[in-house]
């Protein structure tokens, strides 16, 4: 029972990261950051 919620809450907080990551280089793109299709360079 705590093993499923805890999968579950793992899940979310990865997917939380990694949104937080995506927006955070997409903001700042003074590093050396990944470029997408969608960048315009």
């Amino acid at each position: 029972m705590a093993t499923r919620y805890d999968k579950y809450a793992m899940t979310f907080l990865g997917g939380v990261v990694l949104c937080a990551a995506v927006l955070h280089s997409r903001n700042h793109n003074h590093g050396p950051a990944m470029k997408t299709k969608t960048d315009p360079i």
